[in-house]
């Protein structure tokens, strides 16, 4: 008889199966990055609650427990180098993957954000220590964690009516135009910001501030809640605003688990206490962590 482990992968499995043919990332329209995203991180939460069923520690996964409003702030993922919390599913993902590798404090940084703290991304190890290589033969560096963004456009080079990029003199932090040691002037090129047609749904990866060495932690901020605090006042205010579903009721994931991380989301918005909804008799088919019903 197969494990609630092995039927949840293969499940996921299934899922990843009817994502095929294969689509190129870039490829992909809106509606089909949204559900790649939505199926990652269904998995990312259904190994959460693996995770927590197989060492008999249901809170570990925390939707399984009653929170209070300090509570929840308290232990809000948040960037790093700004010290802003990460919010919505973001805060869930993040929360799920502080549990999953047990991180300490929920601290994450872009590469970019950590490299400008002189951070470098860690090598993937074996179990006796030994880097591991991609198929390619190349270095594997440790993974970090996909959260959606919308992108509505991007900087590129500007062009004249020749097609020519056009440069201009680089100034210095003082303003002061800057010249090579030959007394030339340094050029650099123009950049324009050119809007997308439509918004386009990219994602980015956050990684785990001990994903990095060297990093300078001195630098570190710690958590700011100002803007988390403000964004409840306004839904206490407007609770007709969390009557829109939440993004997570699209991941497949039984109705009972679903209803838990959306009242878990919209506790956050609020700045109120979480109270769990108690798990109901189920039937075998709904007790299924995850349906991938598409």
């Amino acid at each position: 008889m197969a494990t609630k482990k092995s039927k949840a992968e293969e499940q996921i499995k299934q899922a990843q199966q009817q994502e095929q043919p294969y689509v190129k990332w870039e490829d992909k329209t809106n509606a089909e990055r949204e559900a790649s995203i939505n199926s990652y991180h269904a998995s990312i939460i259904v190994k959460t609650s693996q995770q927590a069923r197989e060492q008999n520690k249901p809170e570990m996964a925390f939707w399984n427990k009653n929170m209070s409003k300090e509570e929840i702030a308290n232990s809000m993922p948040y960037n790093a180098k700004t010290g802003q919390p990460y919010t919505n599913v973001s805060d869930v993902i993040l929360r799920c993957v502080t549990q999953l590798n047990g991180y300490k404090e929920p601290t994450f940084l872009t590469m970019n954000e950590a490299n400008l703290l002189g951070g470098k991304l860690k090598k993937q190890l074996d179990q006796d220590g030994n880097e591991v290589l991609t198929k390619n033969g190349k270095t594997a560096y440790v993974l970090g964690v996909k959260i959606p963004y919308v992108q509505e456009g991007q900087w590129q080079n500007k062009v004249d009516e020749n097609n020519q990029v056009i440069k201009t003199q680089a100034k210095d932090k003082e303003g002061n135009f800057k010249f090579d040691e030959k007394g030339q002037p340094v050029m650099r090129e123009v950049k324009e910001y050119v809007p997308f047609k439509a918004p386009m749904l990219e994602t980015i990866n956050l990684y785990h501030i001990s994903q990095f060495t060297d990093l300078d932690t001195s630098k570190l901020k710690p958590r700011d809640l100002s803007k988390v605090e403000k964004r409840a006042e306004y839904f206490r205010q407007n609770p007709e605003k969390l009557a829109k579903p939440e993004r997570i009721t699209n991941f497949g994931l039984n109705a009972n688990l679903a209803q838990n991380l959306s009242n878990f989301v919209k506790a956050v918005k609020s700045g109120n206490d979480y109270q769990r909804t108690q798990t109901q008799t189920l039937n075998r088919e709904a007790k299924k962590e995850l349906s991938f019903t598409r």
